[in-house]
């Protein structure tokens, strides 16, 4: 088997993105919500805000882009990201705490 060689884009391969459970409990969400959100939290790392692409969040996510938007808008609505234009980027933060509370009040019902 060959080496591969440690490249930056071999070295970003190899991580692994955490995602709490309860977001695939969330009843809120749709799988696309639910994609979309693991997206940014792998662009989240351990700062507060994120910037991918609708291309990069659709391609990773297995959807089209407008499919992102719609869901992006979605999770605006209901208070679980934050979305705004930075220039030419858009910067996306996610209120982990929103997503939780609400989890455990639809799960209550």
């Amino acid at each position: 088997m060959a080496k591969t060689s440690g490249t930056k884009k071999s070295r970003k391969n190899n991580g692994f993105t955490q995602i709490q459970n309860f977001i695939f409990s969330n009843e809120n969400l749709n799988t696309y919500d639910k994609m979309v959100l693991i997206v940014l939290k792998k662009y989240q790392f351990k700062e507060e805000y994120c910037y991918p692409g609708i291309p990069l969040i659709s391609k990773e996510a297995g959807c089209s882009p407008h499919t992102v938007i719609r869901s992006l808008k979605r999770m605006s609505t209901l208070g679980y990201i934050y979305w705004y234009k930075t220039g030419r980027h858009n910067t996306y933060k996610i209120d982990w705490e929103e997503l939780k509370r609400t989890t455990i009040d639809s799960n209550a019902r």
